[in-house]
């Protein structure tokens, strides 16, 4: 069921375009897939992880949070990416992450920060891969507007705690400098 505004087609329902003041029922079968593996919402997109991982992302895209090479708001679009396995999307409105089937991070939207993690500030409307310095598998991934923290597993390791983006968010571990790549300081157990 969903409610709420569909201003941005962030209910991945093309044919409605108004407020729903009340839960209406929506089945996805967007290009014959049915079974929802999880789904993700931040503020005016939406994303839909089904079990053959594909991911149906809609609603708002000025940042290309979607992630399918446009700026154009999207009421129903399926990304490019290789299969997802989870989605991670964190409480940015613009920027969106996931986790593929092959255990790489992939990133989409805004990076004046370098919030993507993928080394640079540059823009991009198409996905990126996260530039981690070691092989991990993520198992948690949360963003704000202009940083990320993440929780991996690395191949070798114990669990180590990442960052990366705006340094004003990590004013306290003595950064003064934007980190475009993820940091890491493992995890006390």
């Amino acid at each position: 069921y969903i409610t709420g505004s569909n201003a941005y087609g962030q209910m991945c329902a093309p044919t409605w375009s108004q407020t729903l003041f009340w839960p209406h029922w929506l089945r996805w079968t967007h290009f014959g897939r049915q079974h929802i593996e999880s789904f993700e919402a931040i503020q005016s997109s939406s994303f839909v992880l089904f079990i053959d991982g594909t991911v149906l992302a809609c609603g708002k895209n000025d940042e290309g949070q979607l992630g399918d090479g446009t700026l154009k708001d999207q009421s129903g679009t399926v990304m490019f990416f290789p299969p997802i396995r989870r989605l991670g999307v964190g409480a940015s409105a613009e920027t969106a992450f996931f986790v593929g089937f092959n255990g790489y991070v992939y990133s989409a939207g805004r990076n004046d920060h370098g919030q993507m993690g993928s080394g640079d500030t540059d823009f991009t409307e198409w996905g990126r891969k996260v530039l981690f310095n070691m092989d991990i598998h993520a198992s948690k991934i949360s963003a704000a507007s202009n940083h990320v923290l993440a929780i991996a597993t690395p191949l070798v390791q114990p669990a180590t705690f990442f960052f990366w983006g705006a340094a004003e968010s990590f004013a306290a571990g003595g950064s003064s400098l934007d980190t475009t790549t993820p940091s890491n300081n493992t995890v006390a157990t």
